[in-house]
């Protein structure tokens, strides 16, 4: 249980890790899912994950942190330089945030994630 965690250090998701919360069985929100206080996260590696996000994303694949919208725009800004770089490839990837994360970012900013093949998506 994570409710009140406001901080994770040293996350990991360059490979998809044999436990519950990145297994292909679970979507990519599920190691946030009950995070609504994390306002830090630090990124170690990047972020490779490759597994949907959510029902309204079926067949895309990527990661999501659409329940944390206490992150900083630093931790945002971590999360989308660490993003590996799939612009050679013809899967979509995607990036679920909250409105309030995404407003926090800058068109700049945002282009970080689309110039690596990423889309964005506000939910």
């Amino acid at each position: 249980n994570c409710n009140n965690l406001t901080t994770i250090t040293g996350l990991n998701l360059s490979k998809q890790a044999k436990n519950k919360y990145y297994s292909p069985e679970y979507n990519s929100n599920t190691f946030a899912s009950k995070c609504n206080k994390l306002e830090n996260i630090e990124f170690v590696g990047e972020i490779a994950m490759e597994m949907g996000t959510a029902t309204d994303l079926v067949g895309r694949k990527g990661t999501g942190v659409d329940r944390c919208s206490a992150l900083t725009k630093e931790s945002l800004m971590n999360m989308l330089n660490a993003l590996k770089d799939y612009s050679s490839s013809s899967e979509t990837r995607v990036v679920k945030m909250s409105p309030t994360n995404v407003s926090k970012l800058t068109s700049e900013d945002l282009a970080i994630a689309t110039n690596k093949g990423w889309t964005i998506v506000a939910s």
